[in-house]
């Protein structure tokens, strides 16, 4: 009999470090999981900036400013907007320009395929709609651009990736979009 409650005993405790041990392992994931969105965004942000400075760009342009925003477009959303773009200058026309980028794409594990790489030439008429990253840009360059003159064609060349699920990232949540370079 005594035996038998010894064995009761240690069968309990086994078991209960068991469950805890299992509740530990589970806690721990989760928060692993949430701990470990915070690189994978930065990341993903990097392997964009790669991917944009290795794309074949026109003869003669020149990068003037380079820009990575992330984060949620509207304050009661909980998904990722992610903006890798570089506003450049050069002597070609504004046709050319956009005829250069044409069909050009890039391809980032875990993106969509061939992600577009997108060209907007600015003039005095250029706008985009409320919450995207180059508006937010393009009102930060406002006292730059009406400084420029010339001959030149300025225009933003940028890879873009909207709503993606925010996967733990408080940056994602609810914060709006912010620059990261």
């Amino acid at each position: 009999m005594k035996n038998a409650r010894r064995f009761v005993v240690k069968v309990l405790m086994g078991v209960g470090a068991l469950c805890g041990g299992l509740a530990l392992t589970a806690t721990l994931l989760i928060c692993g999981l949430f701990y470990a969105s915070w690189p994978w965004h930065d990341l993903t942000l990097w392997r964009m900036e790669q991917a944009l400075a290795t794309t074949r760009h026109p003869m003669n342009t020149s990068v003037v400013k380079e820009k990575t925003i992330f984060g949620s477009q509207y304050l009661d959303s909980e998904d990722c907007t992610y903006f890798v773009g570089q506003f450049r200058t050069t002597s070609l026309q504004p046709d050319e320009v956009v005829q250069a980028y044409r069909d050009k794409t890039v391809t980032l594990f875990g993106f969509a395929s061939n992600m577009p790489v997108q060209v907007t030439v600015i003039d005095a008429d250029t706008s985009f709609p409320l919450g995207h990253p180059v508006d937010m840009w393009l009102s930060d360059l406002r006292g730059y651009l009406s400084a420029l003159e010339g001959d030149e064609t300025y225009y933003f060349v940028y890879i873009l990736e909207e709503n993606r699920l925010w996967f733990g990232d408080v940056r994602c949540y609810e914060t709006g979009l912010t620059s990261v370079a």
